[in-house]
């Protein structure tokens, strides 16, 4: 049984390998996730007219950390009026 490492050296991807096969379930559980949560703090972001946090959100790659704080923390805070 090849390892992990030696399956990223080598180029091979079996997916008949079941840790071939749990690498690629695990990545791909991660991208519809991430995805997920980039879209959902882009529209929020965008509904309360958070051009700032837009901008980052749209830009900024974290893996989802910058979008679970906005979800969660930044977009249920008021905004201070001027």
């Amino acid at each position: 049984m090849q390892s992990i490492a030696s399956i990223f050296r080598t180029g091979t991807w079996d997916l008949s390998n079941p840790q071939v096969l749990a690498v690629t379930v695990i990545l791909a559980a991660a991208f519809v996730a991430v995805i997920a949560l980039k879209g959902i703090a882009l529209w929020k972001a965008a509904h309360k007219n958070d051009k700032v946090w837009f901008v980052a959100l749209l830009i900024v790659n974290t893996m989802g950390i910058l979008e679970i704080l906005y979800i969660y923390y930044f977009s249920k805070r008021e905004r201070k009026s001027k």
